[in-house]
């Protein structure tokens, strides 16, 4: 099974700020919820739930792209 979408952040910021983020993200998701769910995608965000993510999760993904030889593309 494949993992939720996702929002990235860049590595390259302040781990402060990225824990900012997040808790804003996660604190703030009902009205985040309601504007994707304003789209095109209606059905699909409307009972969606931001939380953080399990980088775990997400090998799957990486082994896909070290196999198709683009590995450098992400990072753990």
């Amino acid at each position: 099974m494949l993992p939720s979408d996702v929002i990235i952040i860049s590595n390259k910021l302040n781990s402060r700020v990225v824990e900012e983020y997040k808790n804003l993200i996660v604190n703030n998701q009902e009205q985040l919820v309601a504007a994707l769910a304003k789209g095109k995608s209606t059905k699909k965000y409307k009972t969606s739930k931001l939380v953080v993510a399990n980088d775990a999760d997400y090998d799957l993904i990486r082994d896909v792209y070290q196999a198709i030889g683009e590995g450098g593309l992400i990072a753990p």
